[in-house]
């Protein structure tokens, strides 16, 4: 009965659903949709998770006072946790960065991590940041709401020590289509936009004729100059304040304006020759760092015949600018929020800005990757891989008959030999009945 309820709870909830149940599978605590998943990480999207949750095995007793933020205030050790193959943990946020505690459960070996804001209402947003060390996180991490936490945290501390429960997670499966959409979020601010254009690059050759890929730029825009109805110049804005980014530099080399006006000139270049662009990204990366030298690198880089052709889309930088208002209308409608960004099929990519990663993940997104070579090596691979299991399989099966096999013959010449020893002691008994009759 258990199994066939918990088969129903799976069939009766999206794929989104995370259950947790006390230990057993006896009763269901929290049935919920409403979780946030990290920006950072590894999502396994598609697939199911199961693990046993846990809270830190503090060294002190208090598990409220305590923070999830240093091994040394850690029980590693604790044998009720320390074993267990498919860990989970759940911490509140506060006392350290929340990459911090993922690295954290990391260490502690454990498979996925749990947090939730006490501080936030039941209707926050719930939002999970990266502070620039996600890249190190290779685990999901999700955020739940205060109010769910608190029920999961009241039945593990009824159970201390060594109380856990059973939890299950189906991430999202990532939307299939015959050309999967794929859109870059990208800002010339952030340096890990060109490590993922040069990394990337070589699958984008391999995927180009599959995928309908674009490209937008990250832009703000000044709320005050929109009140005054952009009548006054800003120095990080073009057209008055309609178009903005932030200066890095503190106006050092630059200012916001020559972000803008570079981002600008690539979408330019990118609606003109999309190869001429991934080649200036690349040199773009390495040779022109300064803002105020943006505008020189592009002249010396780009050939003057391709400066002229995208003359004519550079030409307006008063009033509204047509392609840099579509760079809003697809932020806006991407949902993306951190840059560099990645949706696919209109889906946000969430974890690590790995290619590798997402190179899988846009493989997964094909209805038919029979024409798709570098998708199609992928599957090669796990097919090996799984007739090198059936290949154990076979020879172990080989190996059990042939054990069996000759366990018969053993036994055959055993009851052989009982046989003739049992009619040599009848042959011998007889021979010495019928000399002593004849005596």
């Amino acid at each position: 009965m258990i199994i066939l309820f918990i088969i129903t709870q799976f069939i009766g909830y999206s794929y989104s659903t995370l259950l947790v149940y006390t230990f057993g599978n006896r009763d269901l605590l929290l049935n919920t949709t409403k979780y946030s998943v990290a920006n950072f990480g590894t999502v396994p999207y598609g697939q199911k998770l199961h693990g046993q949750l846990f809270q830190p095995p503090f060294q002190k007793a208090d598990h409220l006072v305590e923070q999830f933020c240093d091994l040394k205030s850690i029980n590693s050790y604790s044998p009720y946790f320390s074993f267990k193959p498919d860990k989970w943990i759940i911490s509140r946020i506060g006392g350290c960065s929340i990459t911090q505690k993922a690295i954290l459960a990391q260490k502690l070996q454990a498979k996925l991590l749990i947090i939730y804001d006490e501080e936030a209402d039941d209707k926050s947003e719930l939002v999970i940041a990266d502070d620039g060390n996600g890249y190190q996180v290779y685990i999901p991490v999700i955020m739940i709401r205060h109010n769910e936490a608190k029920i999961l945290y009241d039945k593990l501390a009824e159970d201390q020590p060594g109380g856990s429960l059973n939890a299950h997670i189906k991430f999202d499966q990532i939307v299939q289509s015959q050309k999967p959409k794929v859109l870059f979020g990208l800002d010339i601010s952030n340096r890990d936009t060109f490590k993922l254009i040069k990394n990337f690059k070589k699958y984008y050759d391999e995927l180009k004729d599959f995928i309908d890929f674009d490209i937008f730029y990250h832009l703000l825009q000044c709320a005050k100059c929109r009140e005054s109805n952009y009548s006054k110049q800003q120095i990080d804005c073009i057209s008055n304040g309609r178009y903005c980014q932030l200066d890095s530099s503190d106006y050092e080399f630059g200012n916001g304006a020559d972000v803008v006006m570079e981002q600008y000139r690539q979408l330019c270049l990118w609606q003109l020759n999309h190869k001429y662009w991934w080649r200036y990204m690349n040199y773009f990366n390495s040779q022109c760092s300064k803002p105020s030298q943006y505008k020189n690198c592009f002249e010396f880089y780009i050939s003057e015949d391709i400066q002229a052709n995208i003359s004519t889309c550079l030409s307006q930088t008063n009033g509204q600018i047509e392609l840099l208002e579509r760079q809003f209308i697809l932020q806006m409608k991407s949902g993306i929020v951190y840059f560099p960004g990645l949706t696919i099929n209109g889906k946000i990519f969430r974890g690590n800005m790995d290619v590798e990663i997402i190179k899988n993940a846009l493989c997964s997104s094909f209805k038919d990757t029979t024409n798709i070579t570098i998708c199609n090596s992928q599957q090669l691979l796990i097919d090996d891989e799984t007739s090198y299991k059936w290949l154990i399989i076979l020879v172990v099966c080989m190996i059990i008959i042939f054990l069996l096999f000759m366990f018969f013959i053993f036994r055959q010449m055993l009851k052989n030999q009982m046989k003739k020893q049992m009619k040599s002691q009848i042959e011998q008994a007889l021979n010495q009945y019928i000399q002593y009759y004849e005596n």
